[in-house]
């Protein structure tokens, strides 16, 4: 049986051809079909220009499908079907809709989602997606690439600021940092607190400290001193950001948004670096706490 459109196209234009030849043949007149010995050049004459242009005419639609860039005809129509169903698929979803509002507004916000993804933009839904991504796009770095790396610290109390850097997804995150800088990643971290006294947990100064002796730089950045709000974002050398929801000044990341768009990125680079020019290293921190 034959499936592809264009071979029943060309049976059909062979047809045609043959049927025409016929047809020709028996126009002319029947006593040249056996009395005239130039009925046969008459047939030549008048119809192997027609048969010319048929013969020529199967190859090239036979095969012009099939070229190079050009899909064939037979994934058109099979196209086509799959854009009908598609169709007839958001027809009963609305049916359902009008019956139930959660099956539409459950409808409405996957497409949401699929416009984003179609522009790069990635929605991770709480904090533990936020680290686990996190984790994963630093193992996707190599020597030489660049990670640009924020942590707004909480503002609540020091028991919240321990319980931060002890979160089992915030450990997991520091392991990550450690292995890409021993690959050859640069990375530098800054980390953000409203003021000055909230960096006071002698826990937390060691914790940062130690950070700064695992070949990555550590700064340090009080937001009242530089009159500038709170952010938490990952920069993934020039390839992607993850902007973490800081929720206003409180430094508790919620949840958090991928961006691949490249003026995204450019923008969170440049934000980074400006900030981090304003920032002291950790080390400078303590020895000014030390001589004051």
């Amino acid at each position: 049986m034959i499936r592809d459109p264009t071979r029943w196209l060309a049976a059909i234009l062979a047809l045609v051809a043959a049927a025409g030849l016929v047809a020709l043949y028996a126009s002319l007149e029947p006593q040249s079909h056996n009395q005239s010995p130039n009925w046969f050049v008459q047939l030549l004459v008048h119809g192997l220009p027609d048969a010319i242009v048929v013969l020529i005419a199967i190859p090239i639609v036979y095969f012009i499908f099939e070229l190079p860039g050009i899909d064939p005809l037979g994934k058109k129509f099979d196209q086509i079907s799959s854009f009908v169903k598609e169709i007839e698929k958001v027809q009963r979803i609305y049916k359902y809709g009008a019956i139930d509002s959660i099956f539409r507004k459950r409808y409405e916000g996957l497409r949401l989602e699929m416009d984003q993804l179609a522009d790069g933009i990635f929605k991770l839904a709480d904090l533990d997606d936020v680290y686990e991504d996190d984790i994963r796009s630093m193992e996707n770095l190599h020597k030489g690439d660049e990670l640009l790396s924020t942590c707004p610290v909480v503002e609540v109390s020091d028991e919240a600021r321990l319980e931060q850097i002890n979160h089992l997804g915030y450990v997991g995150s520091m392991k990550a940092h450690k292995t890409a800088a021993q690959r050859g990643v640069n990375v530098t971290r800054i980390y953000l607190f409203r003021c000055r006294d909230d960096f006071s947990p002698e826990e937390l100064r060691k914790h940062l400290l130690s950070l700064s002796e695992r070949n990555f730089a550590i700064k340090i950045c009080f937001c009242d001193e530089l009159r500038i709000e709170p952010f938490d974002f990952l920069v993934f050398d020039n390839s992607k950001v993850s902007v973490g929801d800081t929720r206003g000044f409180t430094g508790i990341v919620k949840s958090g948004t991928i961006y691949l768009d490249k003026n995204k990125i450019n923008e969170c680079i440049e934000h980074h670096k400006r900030v981090s020019v304003l920032c002291q290293s950790i080390e400078e921190i303590l020895r000014s706490d030390e001589s004051s």
